[in-house]
């Protein structure tokens, strides 16, 4: 194999790789309690028996950015039949999220993550990251890059006809 073939290789085997789920996909998904800019406390297990859809962000992240508009559709549309999107926000200045909240108009809750939660969660190494809880809470998904709207509408009608 010529360098540039054993390049692509291995860089094909990098990305399958990135997207294959982790052994933790399958599992409980970590429980925590955070705090809001505004210093409320959110808990997973406020949640119970909610589809919950944890999105890893940040307000410097173009991608982020542009999937907080489907997020905040889903929490809208899907919020009545017990789908909760958590917002976990990686910046490092709670002022930055305040700010930006306001501007896009956040329907649900957004929470400063913690280097806890973060390993707890698999080392969250890019952004944007999803994970996608069924019900019970058991972590059923987990997408790295930006995803759409279709994305996520499928993940959760796939769920919610599982009842």
């Amino acid at each position: 194999m010529t360098r540039i073939k054993i390049v692509l290789f291995i860089i094909g085997l990098i990305i399958l790789g990135s997207a294959l789920p982790n052994v933790a996909d399958a599992a409980q998904a970590p429980s925590f309690t955070l705090k809001t800019v505004d210093g409320k406390k959110v808990s997973l297990s406020d949640y119970k028996g909610k589809i919950v859809i944890l999105n890893f962000w940040a307000t410097w992240c173009p991608p982020c950015r542009t999937e907080i508009p489907h997020f905040i559709k889903v929490q809208k549309d899907y919020a009545e039949k017990g789908v909760q999107v958590i917002g976990l926000s990686l910046d490092d200045q709670s002022s930055d999220v305040k700010s930006f909240i306001k501007e896009a108009k956040f329907n649900y809750p957004i929470v400063m993550a913690d280097q806890k939660v973060q390993v707890a969660y698999g080392t969250i190494s890019a952004i944007p990251t999803t994970f996608i809880l069924d019900q019970k809470h058991t972590i059923v998904d987990k997408a790295v890059g930006f995803r759409d709207e279709e994305y996520l509408v499928s993940k959760i009608e796939g769920l919610l006809g599982k009842k």
